[in-house]
């Protein structure tokens, strides 16, 4: 054996330097996430006396095996997801490799039916702005109304603020706050709906304090 592959144990403070940097591959916003799912499958692990040593492919399909008793496929995936990048990362194993775990899930996901979400259809829309009576309802109204003209999403809709929706007369002039889109701002017209939609929201924004810095839905 010549002196380049003469084996050598790598210092402590070798494997430190290497291992802070390799963390952040994690995913920074999710790392709480991903590090809980660690957490899980270590817990699951140690109340089975199985040591370090014992992070096989035969593990990881007994693990899964136990997992699918309480989550729906595609939780599964994601679990599987989280897993892979932290044993990558932390204890250098790639289960990506295991070629019979891999399989398992995909017969799991093909056995899976997805549950397809209730959404409300136009003309249920058009419906409830037109007889529900504002009374109650207009909050409701209004918050439809942006929501489909605007495309926005709900966290989008909570931390719309009262300055973020400029009347324009004929139009309504809205800027979205904190948007994961391009776009950053929309109109509202008077004929966008079957009611007078901007008639509506001034309506409504009639009866909300005009200081900025209130949030535009209570």
């Amino acid at each position: 054996m010549n002196d380049n592959a003469e084996s050598f144990s790598i210092p402590a403070e070798i494997k430190q330097e290497v291992q802070e940097p390799t963390l952040h591959l994690l995913p920074a916003k999710n790392k709480r996430v991903y590090e809980k799912e660690m957490v899980e499958f270590d817990n699951w692990r140690k109340k089975r006396g199985l040591g370090e040593g014992a992070i096989t492919e035969e593990v990881l399909l007994a693990y899964f095996f136990n997992v699918e008793k309480h989550f729906a496929a595609s939780s599964m995936w994601t679990k599987y997801s989280m897993l892979k990048s932290m044993l990558k990362v932390h204890k250098g194993i790639d289960i990506s490799k295991y070629g019979k775990l891999t399989s398992y899930l995909k017969v799991g996901s093909r056995k899976y039916k997805t549950k397809k979400a209730k959404i409300l259809e136009r003309n249920q829309i058009e419906e409830f702005l037109k007889k529900a009576p504002d009374v109650e309802y207009l909050q409701v109204k209004v918050a439809l109304i942006l929501g489909v003209a605007c495309a926005c999403r709900c966290n989008e809709l909570t931390f719309l603020d009262i300055s973020d929706v400029q009347d324009k007369g004929s139009y309504l002039y809205v800027l979205i706050p904190d948007t994961k889109t391009n776009i950053s701002s929309f109109t509202v017209m008077e004929e966008a709906f079957s009611v007078n939609a901007v008639e509506m929201c001034r309506k409504y924004i009639s009866l909300r304090p005009k200081a900025a810095g209130r949030r535009f839905f209570l």
